[in-house]
């Protein structure tokens, strides 16, 4: 029947194909990631660990889509994180994981920081670090898979002063396209 068939963009179908039986899946980043996730238990693919996002609806289709895979995935993202802070706790939260996916969405605080809490950081800071991690990480796990989401801000929003935020914020948006190019991430 025309139409029933569940519907399947093209990043679905690459990430789909690089996906293997037993692999870990990661998500970490900011807010965006966190959003409102459970922090004491930290479990595998709980719904309460995956937060009320993003994530949360990733994982849920990975896990219906692909049940035989035997996926394990987490969520580590903290709200308010900058690259830097990610880089503080990516030992227990990403490393000590082994992750065979890694899907990272950082960048808004990087920006956002500079604005509103004397963080003297800047658009090559946030690209020096996010690219050191990625290596850090890529040395511990060389065959790793890794997918780069580009900060976003929702205009008109009660924190977003376009004035202010672009064209700044543009260059971060640029620069996590040039670090996922670099990288060779989705």
């Amino acid at each position: 029947l025309v139409g029933c068939a569940p519907q399947v963009s093209n990043t679905e179908t690459v990430l789909y194909s690089k996906i293997n039986q037993g692999d870990i899946i990661l998500f970490q980043g900011d807010s965006i990631t966190d959003s409102s996730r459970e922090k004491e238990k930290e479990l595998p693919n709980s719904s309460n660990s995956m937060g009320k996002g993003y994530a949360f609806l990733a994982a849920s289709k990975l896990l219906k889509t692909l049940p035989k895979e035997n996926l394990t995935i987490y969520n580590r993202g903290i709200s308010g994180n900058k690259v830097n802070q990610l880089s503080d706790r990516w030992e227990k939260d990403c490393l000590d994981l082994q992750p065979d996916v890694l899907s990272i969405h950082i960048g808004v605080n990087d920006f956002w920081h500079t604005l509103t809490n004397d963080y003297n950081g800047t658009v090559e800071t946030y690209k020096k670090d996010f690219l050191k991690l990625l290596e850090r990480t890529q040395s511990n796990f060389p065959k790793i898979k890794l997918i780069i989401g580009e900060p976003f801000v929702v205009l008109g929003g009660t924190s977003i002063d376009t004035e202010a935020w672009i064209p700044t914020f543009r260059s971060y948006q640029k620069a996590a396209a040039d670090i996922a190019r670099q990288m060779g991430a989705i």
